[in-house]
């Protein structure tokens, strides 16, 4: 994530990196956040994949075990097409086996650079490569797909796979910050552009002058759900607003004018979602208390 502050300086990013591995990790570990990140911000202006990666390792020394080991893996490309055959050599050669802990870095390293290579740039199919891999899915899916969502853009969520609706723009994060637990990935896109701003001396960006469901993101939903899916239906599109450039749509069909549409978004931790923070529990503080007032602007089609 670090590279999103820095966009297109591979360099910075890297650097951010390892600061912020170091306070937990030494070693390889770092190397591996610098790899990813160095990744990350190239990709924002370069598409080439062996560029992403040549500009990467060079950051990094030549005899560490993530240089070598992602040396390996592009050479075992080349040899072979069937992705099954590099990831046995993978398992021999860097395998869980070879390292200390429960879940060392180098092995899920390796399967990111993987799914990597063999996805061709495809989100879709570099995301089936590297979680049919194993080992540690939810970190390497993660971070090959903020790499692969900054080289390819929305456009990489197109296609006959919807990944955007059943997210809805949620984001439910376990963090010291209670306050910001409860979130979306309009708030925190907005959040990790200013910070890019202010460390470049640019202006705060604050869509219709902070509002926080502004919609102003091409499909920005920010976490809303309608209860009747069968004679309504909500959608971003464009116009309708007198302060940005983009509204959320209500569409509802009823042929009895006394019928209601029900549209919700969640305010603290929904029911459904408490047993599921098993190891990484989620506490949280509502973002709507009594007493708040809320302000909207509603605008009709008859």
């Amino acid at each position: 994530g670090w590279a999103m502050i820095a966009p297109g300086d591979p360099e910075l990013a890297a650097n951010l990196a390892k600061r912020a591995a170091s306070v937990t990790h030494d070693g390889e570990a770092i190397y591996a956040a610098q790899v990813i990140a160095a990744m990350e911000s190239l990709a924002f202006i370069e598409f080439d994949i062996n560029k992403l990666l040549d500009t990467a390792i060079k950051i990094i020394p030549k005899n560490s075990i993530v240089y070598n080991a992602i040396s390996d893996i592009r050479e075992w490309k080349v040899a072979y097409s069937d992705w099954r055959k590099t990831r046995k050599l993978i398992e021999k050669n860097y395998g869980y086996e070879k390292f200390l802990g429960n879940c060392h870095i180098i092995p899920n390293h390796c399967l990111i650079i993987l799914g990597l290579l063999y996805g061709d740039g495809d989100f879709q199919k570099s995301l089936k490569i590297v979680n049919t891999s194993g080992w540690d899915t939810d970190c390497n899916s993660g971070n090959l797909g903020c790499l692969l969502g900054i080289r390819n853009g929305l456009k990489c969520f197109e296609g006959n796979f919807d990944w955007r609706g059943p997210v809805r723009d949620r984001m439910y994060l376990s963090t010291a910050d209670g306050g910001g637990a409860i979130t979306d990935a309009v708030i925190e896109t907005f959040r990790i552009i200013n910070i890019c701003h202010e460390i470049n001396g640019k202006e705060k960006i604050t869509p219709k002058r902070g509002a926080r469901f502004n919609f102003d993101l091409p499909g920005s939903i920010q976490g809303f759900q309608i209860e009747d899916t069968i004679n309504s239906a909500i959608e971003n599109i464009e116009g309708h607003s007198q302060k940005g450039n983009r509204s959320l749509a209500i569409k509802y069909h009823f042929s009895d004018p006394k019928q209601i549409v029900r549209v919700k978004t969640a305010t603290f931790i929904p029911p459904e979602e408490i047993n599921e923070y098993h190891h990484y529990p989620l506490i949280a503080s509502p973002t709507l208390c009594p007493g708040q007032t809320i302000r909207a602007g509603v605008s009709a089609d008859y």
